[in-house]
């Protein structure tokens, strides 16, 4: 039997505003976000400040302007609210592989029928969604039915309701307002002079009357809209690389008004790579200014990662060193030497290890990023028998998580605890056989000859010692320290 589809509708009525108050500015003052039709300006959005003095959407500016002398005024950004819908969209693939985004409406629907073995069940993955959009900073309201068209009209009408057959489906749109079908004022008019004020007048009456008096195209939005007929939606197609810009409303100077827009934008970018099964090696974070060029940073990684709060730590501390010379007035975080990332679930045998290893990784990142790059380095060993010259340090590349290189410099055995220079041992000890003889180094200044070998102490310690050959007092020095 066929898997009966379900769409989630998540509708984010304040786009617009909320790409402002992410930034943290202009939340307290009454604002309104302005756009041109025809040769006058017009409301497009108003925040609660703004709606408290009688300011609302569709007033025109020269209207709203005597209301309030000091309303803050911002020009709207379609490209910007589009950039943020099609970061949403491939956020939201992390939850199902069928995302869609109707151009021009501030929506993006997801059929999550196939998801819902995966996360739980109905609520737990609407639960799920809502939880992992909070830090996202959006407001928005979801709705859940058998098809999209009927969810988009939840999400708007009743959002929060979910409904899951259609019989129940029908029973709720019998109940919707005229105005829910955002229809063309002239046709809702018409229905209106018939006597219409819900879906379920408009239901009652006859199809064929319908059709004849308002054309076809409503029949068959009526049926989309109780699943009737099929609604086919395009799949959501991801960019190949991440990159989004966030426009900030207000200049700024500082480091620390920069975080919660660039927490926002590594949360995006977290999901949008969970979505997609991969993980981030190097971001590249440019801070725009007025009429100069861009301020680069390079944030590095030792492993690819997808965690949005390491990767605020790391950038953070790559932004506190960097000197602004500059008003910034833009911010663009894109996403560079993208590779496939396991995704774990649950606990396994070697989960301490592995986040040991995560938290040594990440200690190392935070260091380099605070530091500098050249500043934190690691150990790699050298084929060399000489304990002295055995081994060097070299700059940490990206993906190689601090571990030390696979060349063995000997044959015998090697403490790791070295001492440079080597002292004397402390008595009385207990030497053994010889563990070997290294003779080596006469063609770079570095000629030796020596006897190492093991020996232990009353205590049980085990010691490495070496006697110089060429010096005739034999003399045992230690040279290192086993665990």
């Amino acid at each position: 039997m066929p898997r009966p589809d379900l769409w989630l509708a998540l509708y984010f009525p304040h786009l617009c505003l909320d790409l402002i108050h992410q930034s943290g500015e202009a939340v307290a003052d009454p604002l309104v976000i302005i756009e041109e039709k025809g040769r006058q300006q017009w409301v497009h959005a108003a925040n609660r400040r703004a709606r408290q003095r009688g300011i609302h959407p569709l007033m025109s500016l020269a209207a709203a302007l005597p209301l309030c002398r000091e309303l803050i005024t911002l020009p709207r950004h379609l490209f910007a609210e589009q950039q943020a819908l099609e970061t949403l969209a491939g956020w939201g693939l992390q939850f199902t592989d069928h995302v869609h985004q109707p151009p021009g409406e501030p929506l993006i629907l997801l059929e999550i029928g196939r998801s819902l073995r995966l996360f739980g069940g109905v609520e737990a993955l609407r639960g799920r969604i809502l939880e992992a959009l909070g830090p996202l900073d959006f407001q928005v309201r979801a709705g859940i039915a058998p098809c999209p068209s009927a969810a988009r009209l939840l999400a708007r009408w009743a959002p929060g309701t979910t409904v899951t057959d259609g019989d129940a489906l029908l029973r709720l749109l019998r109940k919707a307002p005229l105005e829910t079908l955002e229809d063309d004022p002239k046709r809702q008019e018409r229905l209106r002079g018939l006597g219409v004020r819900t879906l379920g007048d408009l239901l009652r009456l006859p199809r064929d009357g319908l059709a004849r008096r308002l054309g076809p195209e409503l029949l068959r939005e009526l049926d989309r809209l109780r699943g009737w007929s099929p609604d086919p939606l395009p799949r959501f197609n991801p960019p190949a690389r991440f990159e989004h810009t966030r426009h900030l409303p207000f200049e700024m100077d500082g480091h620390h008004p920069l975080l919660p827009i660039l927490e926002s934008l590594l949360q995006m970018l977290a999901g949008w790579l969970r979505g997609r099964g991969l993980g981030v090696g190097r971001l590249r974070v440019a801070l725009h200014h007025h009429r100069r060029a861009s301020t680069p940073l390079q944030v590095g990684l030792l492993a690819p990662s997808r965690d949005a709060e390491h990767l605020l730590e790391v950038c953070r501390e790559v932004l506190e060193r960097t000197v602004l010379e500059a008003t910034i007035t833009a911010l663009t975080v894109s996403a560079q030497d993208l590779s496939r990332l396991a995704h774990h679930q649950g606990q396994t045998l070697f989960t301490t290890g592995a986040e040991q290893q995560a938290d040594l990784r990440q200690l190392l990142e935070r260091l380099r990023a605070r530091l500098g790059e050249d500043a934190v380095k690691r150990l790699a060993c050298v084929a060399d028998h000489r304990p002295e010259r055995a081994w060097y340090s070299m700059k940490m590349g990206i993906g190689e998580e601090g571990h030390g290189g696979q060349v063995h410099p000997s044959t015998g055995a090697r403490p790791v605890w070295l001492l440079d220079p080597p002292m004397a041992p402390p008595c009385p000890i207990t030497p053994v056989e010889t563990d070997e003889r290294i003779e080596s180094g006469w063609w770079d200044d570095g000629d030796v000859r020596r006897d190492y070998v093991r020996a232990s102490t009353p205590a049980g310690q085990s010691l490495w010692l070496y006697r110089d050959l060429r010096n005739p007092d034999g003399i045992w020095y230690l040279q290192g320290l086993f665990g």
